[in-house]
């Protein structure tokens, strides 16, 4: 089966690649062809997770075992047919475990023509920058209407009326 699986770079630029590869290969096999499709090195922690329509991350497929999962959930033992059997399906791939990088992957294609002998890459769009994009983390903001509705359930005796900022 010839597969054609569309990655997307999170970031705020368009960063596309498309990869042709045949759907018996295993998923490292994968792995290395989006590290050379956005001129990533190897050497570094790698995995992907299954993923649904909402990108919601599921089970996770590492590159290497740590000891907390057995063989069976590593990339060299999964098949991509059988990771995402159909067109649609989507994955998250995280590169990089101190920088995460993070890519979406959706299946765009399968077909019954023969499959390339070696993966191809597809350049769609944009440049990948130098480094990691920066994860934004929520956070409350102190300035807007924030309390504790029931300062009391923490087992102190503060008075909270007479709280004030240190100048």
């Amino acid at each position: 089966m010839n597969y054609r699986v569309r990655i997307v770079l999170d970031t705020d630029e368009d960063v596309i690649r498309d990869i042709e590869l045949n759907g018996k290969e295993k998923l490292n096999v994968l792995h290395e062809s989006i590290l050379s499709a956005f001129d990533l090195y190897t050497g570094e922690m790698a995995s992907f997770f299954l993923s649904n329509e909402d990108w919601e991350q599921g089970a996770e497929i590492s590159l290497v075992n740590f000891g907390n999962t057995d063989d069976a959930d590593l990339m060299a033992s999964k098949c991509i047919a059988d990771v995402i059997p159909e067109k649609g399906d989507r994955m998250i791939y995280v590169y990089d475990f101190l920088n995460l990088w993070t890519f979406f992957l959706e299946v765009i294609a399968i077909d019954d023509t023969p499959a390339p002998e070696t993966p191809l890459i597809h350049i769609l769009k944009g440049v990948r920058p130098q480094e990691a994009p920066a994860k934004v983390m929520e956070s409350v903001n102190l300035s807007d209407d924030v309390y504790l509705e029931d300062p009391g359930s923490f087992g102190d005796e503060t008075n909270w009326d007479d709280f004030q900022e240190d100048q």
